[in-house]
C-alpha cells in the first residue's frame, strides 16, 4: 500500500544478460529528484520487470534471472521504505492504521519472495507464484501512491523575515538557505508548500521588508504559493516585545495581494476575510474560513470556483470534509 519490506537477498548466479539488482543510487543534494519521484520510479522498473516475465515462454535460465532481479529490487525497495521513508512519514502524518498496514503488506510479500527464491522455473505453482506476487505488488502500489503518498506531497515553510540579519541574530541560521530551499521545491519537486511568516513588532514587519519579500515570492515561485502572516504573542524569552496588531497582518495581506500574491492570508487571528480564499479571477468567495471553521465552499470537488470555473491552486479531493475546531473540555478536578 501504501507520498508510497526485510532483508531476503537472492543467492543464485544469473547467466542471462539481464541486469544485476542495483544497489542504491548516491545522489547529491543539489541533483537529486523528491523521494516520491524516487519511489514512482521504483515503482515502475519492477512493474516493467514483472511484464516482462508474463511475457516469456519456456527458457528457465532467463526467467530464473528475472526473478532474481524483481526478489532482489523489491528487497531494496522495501528496506529503504522501512528503514528511512516510512518512520518518516508515520511521525508527518500520525495514521498508525495506514502505516501498519503497509507494513504487514511488506511482510506478506517478504514471505511470498522467500518462497519463491527457494523454487526452480520447472517447479509446479512457480510461474503463479510469481503472478501473484505482481499482482500483489501492484495492488501495494496503487494504495501507497493513492493514500501515502498524496498525504506526504506537501509542506509548511517558514520563512521568519526577509533580512540576513534577523536570521542570524534570533536564529544563528540565514536567509539563503530558506529562499535556496523554496526554489527548490518550486523548480524540482511536486510537494504542495505554503509560507508562514510570524510578524514580530518592530523586527521583521516593516512595509520595505514585506514588500521585498512578497515580490520576491512571486518573481521567483510564482502568484500561486499561498503566503500566511500570523500575529506574535509574547511568551517565553521574547516577552518584552507586544502582541502583533490585527492591522499590521491586514496591511502585509493588503501588500502581498497588491503585489500579485493570489492567495494570502492572517493568521492567529479571527478574521475571517483575512482567512478566507477568493478566486484570483471573479473574486467570489471560495474558502470561507474562521479560524479553524469552514463557513463557506464554494469549489467544486476538483478545486474550480463554481462562479467561472477558474482552477483554485492547491490539491483537492472532494467534497469538503467537517473541519472545525476539535475541544474538548477537561475537568481539573478528576485529574487531582
Amino acid at each position: 500500500m501504501p507520498a508510497t519490506h526485510s532483508n531476503a537477498t537472492a543467492t543464485k548466479k544469473a547467466s542471462s544478460p539481464t541486469r544485476a539488482p542495483r544497489k542504491p543510487p548516491r545522489r547529491t543534494r543539489t541533483t537529486a529528484p523528491d523521494a516520491l519521484a524516487l519511489l514512482k520510479d521504483d515503482h515502475k522498473r519492477v512493474d516493467a520487470l514483472f511484464q516482462r516475465f508474463a511475457k516469456l515462454k519456456e527458457d528457465g535460465e532467463q526467467k530464473a534471472a528475472l526473478v532474481e532481479n524483481i526478489c532482489g529490487e523489491l528487497t531494496i525497495h522495501t528496506t529503504l521504505e522501512e528503514d528511512v521513508f516510512y518512520p518518516a512519514v508515520r511521525g508527518a502524518i500520525g495514521d498508525d492504521d495506514l502505516m501498519d498496514e503497509a507494513a504487514v503488506q511488506h511482510e506478506s510479500a517478504r514471505t511470498l519472495i522467500s518462497e519463491i527464491m527457494r523454487m526452480s522455473p520447472g517447479d509446479v505453482y512457480y510461474d503463479a507464484k510469481v503472478a501473484v506476487l505482481g499482482e500483489y505488488i501492484r495492488h501495494h502500489v496503487k494504495e501507497e501512491q493513492e493514500q501515502m503518498f498524496r498525504k506526504v506531497r506537501a509542506a509548511n515553510v517558514d520563512l521568519k523575515a526577509f533580512t540576513d540579519e534577523f536570521y542570524f541574530k534570533l536564529t544563528g541560521a540565514h536567509l539563503q538557505p530558506v529562499l535556496d530551499t523554496l526554489v527548490y521545491l518550486k523548480r524540482e519537486t511536486e510537494v504542495w508548500f505554503e509560507i508562514t511568516t510570524l510578524l514580530i513588532p518592530g523586527l521583521n514587519d516593516s512595509d520595505r521588508e514585506i514588500d521585498e519579500m512578497t515580490t520576491w515570492v512571486v518573481d521567483r515561485l510564482g502568484p500561486d504559493v499561498p503566503m500566511h502572516f500570523t500575529a506574535f504573542h509574547p511568551d517565553y524569552k521574547m516577552r518584552d516585545i507586544p502582541p502583533t496588531p490585527p492591522a499590521t497582518l491586514t496591511r502585509a495581506r493588503s501588500m502581498a495581494r497588491t503585489n500579485g500574491v493570489r492567495y494570502a492570508y492572517t493568521g492567529n487571528v479571527h478574521d475571517e476575510s483575512g482567512g478566507s480564499t477568493f478566486c484570483h479571477v471573479c473574486s467570489q468567495l471560495l474558502i470561507g474560513r474562521d479560524w479553524y471553521r469552514l463557513t463557506r465552499w464554494n469549489l467544486t470537488d476538483d478545486g474550480r470556483c463554481r462562479h467561472c470555473n477558474t482552477q483554485c491552486a492547491g490539491v483537492f479531493d472532494g467534497p469538503a470534509g467537517t473541519w472545525g475546531r476539535r475541544r474538548k473540555p477537561v475537568r481539573l478536578a478528576a485529574h487531582a
